[in-house]
């Protein structure tokens, strides 16, 4: 009970950095929350009038849906950025949640070993705003514990459900369903293997085949829209040992949390040892291992590995896959971990334990909180000349850096959602991987996200599309800037943060 309460009082305090500050530190949150604005108000043409005719919604079952459909109904009854927190807090609370899950899988006695995934929530993946990803490794954590759980009853109630969890992980990211099917595939391998002697009956398994087999349709429907080339990967080997063993997958606010990676790794490799060391046992004066059902989640976690050194850094459109699968073997780990503990008079294991990675939790916790108050003037800075920018307007961010861990990249989607603007900067309307789409994009913009400092800013047909230009830090020397102050006339300035318009008769 005391464990559990604990566990529960973690999850709280793991909402706090959330809560503690008026925008979230994360790079791609801001479009997420636009992007998720636009599918609300679609179809507002007194309010919005340019988003029917800038923007489409396509409905297909694409991936990535889940956080843009959850902040759209949200925002029926909450303002925007109160929607994200909701969402986010959602997130904070349910991959805790899934771990413990899937660590009693095997054992409900191991499901304390779900304290281990508390430093994995504020990860480099989701510190990039990554929303849909971050809540596939929770809904791919409750698949796989679910299917060992209920692998040996596979009824039509066990049908249902675990092909909900699957399609949730579908509408989150593609690789954590193809890695769910994946990892039952290893799973079901490992269990055939162990119990292939007592002649377990094979009409159970092709069940599990045809159960899943529906699975692999929308996959196969996505690569085959989305044929683009794998990306190679630039690290060295050694680095991606150093990165993944490191899990340096945390390590987005740099050194604090590199520490925190390494510790938490140094907990999962102890209790490694600790749950090998209980299987060895002497017989016939020989030692001798005990091999179980159970250690296909440890074969899982290998060839996830392996996984993760041969895959690109991207494909099909989608990048950073590396960063990703950094991510799934700790996971892949939690239900086999069952290091040996025992309870001693005046010596506690376990108990010692749990706090432990509870104080490793809280310093995680403790870590991000401070780098979001510490970080939160300079998001405001960015968004204060913003302010100026009239409704309904065209704007077009042009920085020369991308600030304090790249948060200023699509931090103006704050400002497009409280004003109602269309902003050229809009990343995921242009990718066709996310429910929003731009129904033509001007070629001359198609840069503005990759790289804002090629844009042309002279160009009459931008200058055309465009109502306002926010530099932000732009050198005065630089080409681009002598170009602003040429062809547009300043109408706002504060700090590092110019406000444009371009020369063509009265403001809109």
């Amino acid at each position: 009970m005391k464990e559990r309460l604990l566990f529960l009082a973690l999850i709280l305090f793991y909402l706090v950095p959330i809560w503690a500050v008026d925008y979230l530190p994360t790079v791609d949150g801001p479009c997420h929350t636009e992007n998720a604005w636009i599918i609300r108000q679609h179809g507002n043409g007194d309010e919005f009038p340019q988003f029917d005719r800038l923007y489409t919604i396509d409905w297909r079952p694409l991936p990535n849906w889940l956080s843009h459909a959850v902040l759209a109904l949200l925002m029926l009854v909450v303002e925007p950025r109160i929607a994200e927190k909701i969402l986010v807090s959602g997130y904070i609370v349910l991959l805790p949640a899934a771990a413990r899950y899937a660590a009693g899988a095997v054992d409900p006695e191991r499901k304390w070993l779900g304290f281990l995934a508390f430093p994995l929530v504020y990860n480099l993946l989701f510190q990039d705003g990554f929303y849909n990803f971050s809540f596939s490794l929770a809904f791919w954590l409750f698949a796989i514990g679910y299917w060992w759980r209920r692998r040996a009853s596979p009824d039509a109630g066990f049908a249902v459900r675990i092909n909900l969890l699957l399609l949730a992980c579908w509408f989150c990211h593609i690789v954590s369903l193809v890695l769910a099917l994946f990892a039952i595939g290893v799973l079901w391998f490992a269990s055939l293997l162990q119990t292939w002697r007592v002649r377990t009956h094979w009409k159970r398994h092709l069940l599990h085949v045809l159960i899943l087999a529906p699975q692999l349709i929308l996959p196969f429907w996505f690569v085959a829209r989305h044929p683009g080339s794998a990306g190679p990967s630039f690290l060295s080997t050694a680095a991606l040992v150093k990165f993944l063993f490191g899990l340096e997958v945390l390590s987005f606010f740099g050194a604090p949390q590199l520490w925190i990676g390494r510790v938490l790794a140094v907990a999962f490799l102890l209790f490694l040892v600790l749950t090998l060391a209980g299987r060895v046992r002497r017989e016939d004066g020989r030692l001798r291992v005990d091999v179980r059902e159970e250690d296909g989640f440890l074969l899982l976690s290998l060839l996830l590995v392996a996984v993760f050194f041969a895959s690109p850094q991207g494909m099909s459109g989608g990048y950073l896959l590396k960063e990703r699968l950094a991510l799934y073997p700790w996971l892949a780990l939690l239900p086999w971990l069952a290091p040996r503990l025992p309870e001693r008079p005046g010596l506690p294991l376990r108990a010692a334990a749990i706090g432990s990675l509870a104080a490793l939790a809280l310093w995680s916790a403790g870590c991000v909180l401070r780098q979001y108050q510490a970080v939160e003037p300079a998001i405001l800075a960015y968004l204060r000349p913003t302010e100026h920018i009239r409704p309904n307007s065209r704007v077009l961010p042009l920085f020369s850096e991308y600030g304090p861990y790249g948060l200023y990249r699509h931090l103006i989607g704050y400002t497009a959602v409280e004003k109602g603007l269309i902003d050229w900067n809009n990343y995921q309307a242009v990718t066709k991987l996310f429910p929003i789409r731009f129904r033509r994009r001007p070629e001359i913009l198609w840069w503005v996200a990759r790289e804002p400092g090629v844009v042309d800013v002279r160009s009459p047909d931008l200058k055309a599309r465009v109502d306002y230009v926010y530099a932000w830090n732009l050198n005065p020397g630089s080409l681009q800037a002598r170009h602003l102050r040429r062809h547009y006339r300043l109408v706002y300035k504060e700090g590092p943060g110019s406000l444009y318009m371009p020369k063509r008769g009265r403001p809109p």
